[in-house]
């Protein structure tokens, strides 16, 4: 798929994956060592071709929005196969690999392999992937 649908989803997907603040060094928390996983998590969904365990990753709204993607079909799984299905295994890789980490209550940023970033929040006790 080309086009209109593609430039919307690789714009929606860099929302997720352009850091807003900045980032610090990681002290290995239990909170950082959650967010390492989501990363590790996401990076291995996208690997394995599972666009939906991708999706799982994400905050409620987050999926929300991918879902009112109408250019992209299949919703967040579509929007997460556009934005990865063609990315190298070194690039996909490299989105698990969390360099540095800012914590800031409920609400992280990481800087994440390959020059990418994403911002993560705790919902009920769990970190998940965020849009903001």
């Amino acid at each position: 798929m080309t086009g209109k649908p593609r430039l919307v989803a690789v714009a929606v997907v860099s929302l997720v994956l352009t850091g807003l603040f900045g980032c610090g060094d990681s002290s290995g928390s239990a909170d950082e060592d959650q967010i390492r996983q989501v990363a590790a998590d996401f990076s291995k969904a996208i690997a394995d071709g599972d666009y939906q365990g991708a999706c799982d990753l994400f905050a409620p709204e987050s999926i929300k929005f991918f879902n009112t993607q109408k250019a992209v079909p299949d919703g967040c799984a579509g929007v997460m196969r556009l934005s990865y299905g063609q990315k190298s295994d070194e690039d996909i890789k490299a989105l698990g690999e969390v360099e540095s980490l800012d914590v800031n209550g409920d609400k992280a940023t990481a800087d994440l392999g390959g020059g990418e970033s994403a911002q993560y929040e705790k919902i009920d006790g769990n970190w998940v992937m965020t849009l903001d």
